[in-house]
């Protein structure tokens, strides 16, 4: 009986224990082969505009590779990879990178004759190297066909703890480098000192007032602190993984430069992020440019408890900036702030803007919509202004339609550099008791009507694009036309559709993800157009 009530206990004791921090490196960072790297150092040479030099340094580092020693003795074929397995003291973190290793006598040479480093050993099988201007000396081993390396303490080496590079490099991730942070494997209590110091240093920051803080940011201050310190909890607590990756794909001429973090399953970070992923916007209702000149759009939502805490800090915010405006112009900046506060004051953002063009014609088309609050404000205000407006600046339509709910009005603009810049002297204003749209189109208000009557489609939480081949020319004033029309031609060719942008976005999803990334030629068209304005 005593054997069977003791085997229970320890059953309950194993199901009920609180468990333990996951096993293996908290800090991974991996990087393609020397080959590869190589073969990237042609590419980014190229974008950089120094493709010659590039190619030459490439030639050589290959001409001095042998099949069977490699590169001085370095494996050109296999990935280098570190990691660290952080301890409760976090300074004596051990710190190892492993490189990988064709020919054990030929990399020892490559340090003591090539390098004209002290190596001495190996002892117990570890070398140690002194190291000009590092404090701390610098131990290496000869293990699974690699060198690892570390420094202050040889026993980081011991054999029987070496990851073996297969474990590190398992997921086969394509990027150049990574660094992936894995949260869950910080030792809780390093976790709980890390949070609880921030959190400490948010608190004293609260009480501070800093030189030239106006009343609305002492009022906003512990609102966003807050926010912070509430995010900190939420990543220490429940985060998973933090993984930062740099990706070049000379094929496809794509770079990438990517954040992205998941949370532990089932948590309440997990189900937050899965929630904001992949989910319809304001700004989905804008017509899909295929290759616009420039787009934004965002959907974003404060969380209830910062909402609930906005207005006294956003009140006295707004009292500044009409206190702080011009005495002739102060009555209507107020009205126009006080039609805005609700919108502000909801914790939500959804807005979408886009630009397109240049046509056949040279003409551009603009169109932005807004998810608002009391959004009628702002049509009483415009008209309220309206017939103040002198006609040979602007005719104003108003009321001239209603499509789906929105009230659509008609304004001429009497300026001839506006309709030859859009192609039209039309703008058209939609406004509804949620939303808010403007387009500069021809007066039959097609797209307009369009984006009333569309549903929305499903748009990331942050996203930007910008095409640099079309921008440029319009803001960069330092650029003859020749030159710029040549720099265009050498870049791009005939055709710099699809080929010159930028683009940026942030979205939920199996991982809260933020990705910058570029065409390589439009990288290249803009070393080419800084180089243009120096010479």
């Amino acid at each position: 009986m005593r054997r069977l009530l003791a085997s229970v206990a320890l059953l309950a004791t194993a199901l009920f224990a609180p468990a333990a921090d996951p096993v293996g490196p908290a800090v991974e960072i991996r990087i393609r082969s020397v080959n590869d790297l190589l073969e990237y150092g042609e590419y980014l040479g190229d974008i950089a505009g120094q493709g010659e030099q590039a190619k030459q340094g490439v030639a050589f580092a290959r001409a001095i590779t042998n099949a069977k020693t490699g590169l001085e003795g370095i494996d050109p074929n296999r990935p280098i990879a570190g990691y660290a397995l952080v301890t409760p003291d976090v300074v004596n973190t051990p710190v190892v990178i492993v490189l990988p290793v064709a020919d054990e006598e030929m990399f020892a040479n490559l340090l003591k004759k090539r390098l004209s480093l002290d190596v001495k050993g190996p002892t117990d099988g570890v070398y140690e190297v002194a190291v000009p201007n590092v404090p701390m000396p610098v131990y290496f081993r000869f293990a699974n066909k690699s060198a690892y390396v570390t420094v202050r303490d040889a026993k980081n080496l011991d054999p029987k703890t070496l990851i073996p590079p297969g474990t590190l490099f398992a997921d086969k991730d394509p990027a150049v480098m990574s660094v992936k942070l894995h949260i869950d494997r910080i030792p809780a209590d390093v976790r709980k000192t890390v949070f609880g110091e921030l959190e400490m240093a948010a608190a004293q920051l609260k009480t501070r007032k800093l030189d030239g803080e106006t009343e609305a940011a002492t009022k906003l201050k512990p609102v966003g602190l807050d926010a912070a310190v509430d995010a900190l909890h939420a990543f220490f607590h429940d985060g998973k993984t933090l993984t930062a990756r740099l990706i070049v794909d000379p094929k496809t001429d794509d770079l990438a430069a990517e954040l992205s973090l998941t949370a532990k399953s089932g948590s309440t970070l997990a189900k937050l992020i899965q929630n904001i992923g992949n989910k319809p916007g304001t700004a989905g209702k804008l017509p899909a440019a295929a290759n616009p000149l420039a787009a934004f759009q965002t959907r974003l939502a404060l969380p209830e408890s910062v909402r609930d805490r906005l207005k006294p800090g956003v009140d006295a915010l707004l009292d500044e900036l009409v206190e702080k405006s011009d005495p002739n112009g102060r009555d209507f900046l107020k009205q126009v702030l006080d039609a805005l506060a609700p919108t502000i004051l909801a914790g939500e953002l959804e807005l979408g803007v886009q630009a397109t063009g240049p046509d056949a014609k040279g003409a551009f088309g603009f169109a932005a919509v807004l998810k608002m609050k009391e959004a009628k404000a702002v049509e009483k205000l415009l008209l309220k202004l309206a017939p103040f407006i002198p006609e040979d600046e602007a005719k104003f339509d108003l009321l001239e339609d209603k499509v789906n709910g929105v009230s659509l009005h008609r304004v001429t603009l009497m300026n001839e550099e506006q309709t030859k810049k859009f192609g039209t002297d039309t703008v058209w204003l939609g406004v509804s008791d949620s939303l808010l749209v403007v387009t500069l189109e021809a007066k039959d208000g097609k797209v307009i009507k369009g984006i009333v009557n569309a549903d929305g489609r499903k748009v990331p939480m942050v996203g930007g694009e910008v095409a640099v081949s079309r921008l440029i020319p319009l803001v960069e004033k330092n650029l003859s036309p020749d030159r710029a029309k040549k720099l265009l031609a050498d870049t791009f060719g005939t055709d710099a559709a699809g080929k010159d942008t930028f683009t940026l976005s942030l979205d939920g999803g199996d991982a809260l993800t933020l990705r910058l990334s570029a065409k390589g030629k439009a990288v290249k068209y803009l070393v080419g157009v800084d180089k243009a304005k120096k010479e």
